[in-house]
């Protein structure tokens, strides 16, 4: 009864590496949007602003 040991508590290591893995996921989606509506946003400010010229 000496051999036992304690159970292991809280979440195995493969479980914290997904948790990292989807969270960096997350955060570089949320740059490329962000990025997009950005140069949408100046490319649109861009094309207004040639319209005087017409």
């Amino acid at each position: 009864m000496d051999d036992m040991q304690p159970q292991q508590t809280g979440l195995p290591l493969w479980a914290y590496l997904a948790i990292g893995a989807a969270v960096i996921v997350v955060v570089v989606v949320i740059v490329v949007v962000v990025r997009k509506k950005k140069k949408a946003a100046a490319l649109a400010k861009l094309e207004e602003g040639n319209d005087e010229d017409i």
